[in-house]
């Protein structure tokens, strides 16, 4: 129960319900906290986490990612780890705490060192998504080029928009219309309000740099 409420207040956060995200998190934190289980008490504090910096509760809720970090660490569990990192950098991104930001995705980073894991690949596009943020191009290329392509699912959305985001920065109009183009069927899939308005926004910009006004 404890797990499943959890998602529940995740799946509120990934489609923008920041406000349900939170009032089932209380729910599942309870939850979690009277089972005893800590793999779901860090899941739903990330969720409330996010929840809460995204709605200018910022203390609060950098406090509360710090606690998930804790707990990950304690439990050994890597990918919840490497979410909670990384979802906190994605956030402080996203209120202009960029330069935090970044060194919080290269902390979670040297906290999942062990090669060739799905969110180690995850980390290096977070920090070339960051490091494109605050103009270290050089630096988001880089990275973004250490993080392995996985076969599907949100990891290859993520890997392909940092991509086409970095391509039309640069000029490579081509590569970024052929990420894009790839990735288009799990967008359309997809949920999710952080895939769907970055691809149409990347997608109508790369129509527009090839003469396609009316696309």
């Amino acid at each position: 129960r404890a797990s499943l409420l959890a998602w529940l207040a995740r799946t509120r956060y990934l489609r923008g319900r920041y406000r349900d995200a939170l009032k089932e998190g209380v729910a599942a934190l309870a939850t979690a906290l009277a089972a005893g289980d800590p793999r779901s008490e860090g899941e739903v504090l990330n969720t409330l986490a996010m929840s809460q910096i995204v709605l200018a509760d910022f203390d609060e809720g950098i406090a509360r990612m710090r606690r998930a970090i804790q707990i990950a660490h304690e439990d050994e569990d890597i990918d919840g780890l490497g979410n909670a990192y990384s979802n906190l950098a994605d956030t402080l991104s996203l209120i202009g705490r960029s330069d935090e930001a970044l060194k919080t995705a290269h902390a979670g980073l040297a906290a999942i060192a062990r090669p060739g894991t799905r969110m180690r690949d995850h980390m290096f596009a977070t920090i070339a998504d960051v490091s494109f943020e605050i103009g270290d191009w050089t630096a988001a290329r880089s990275y973004l080029d250490q993080a392995a392509t996985h076969p599907g699912g949100r990891q290859l959305i993520f890997r392909r928009l940092c991509e086409a985001e970095l391509c039309l920065g640069v000029g490579d109009a081509s590569r970024a219309a052929q990420a894009l183009e790839e990735i288009e069927p799990l967008v359309a899939r997809s949920s999710e309000p952080q895939f769907i308005g970055s691809f149409g926004t990347l997608l109508a910009e790369s129509r527009r740099r090839g003469y396609d006004l009316a696309g």
